[in-house]
């Protein structure tokens, strides 16, 4: 799954850039259209780190968990469109 340029894996940052979008139209598009995974998914990519040394991006840990069936498709980046 090709990394989508909303879907960042540093979603922290991405959330302070887009609030200090120059103009208040811009920053909140930017904060709508701002995905950040539910905290399972970091602690998932954490545990695989800490066991393989593997740094995994958030897309593809997000994607395995609800393959998987342990999330939700709107808890999911592209949401139920993209996994019916």
């Amino acid at each position: 799954m090709p990394q989508h340029p909303l879907f960042r894996d540093d979603p922290v940052e991405a959330f302070y850039a887009a609030v200090s979008a120059a103009s208040r139209s811009k920053a909140a598009e930017a904060l709508l259209s701002l995905h950040i995974p539910v905290s399972t998914v970091f602690y998932v990519r954490a545990a695989i780190e800490a066991d393989t040394g593997i740094r995994y991006p958030l897309s593809h840990i997000e994607e395995a968990l609800y393959l998987e069936g342990m999330l939700a498709a709107e808890d999911c980046f592209k949401g139920a469109e993209l996994y019916a």
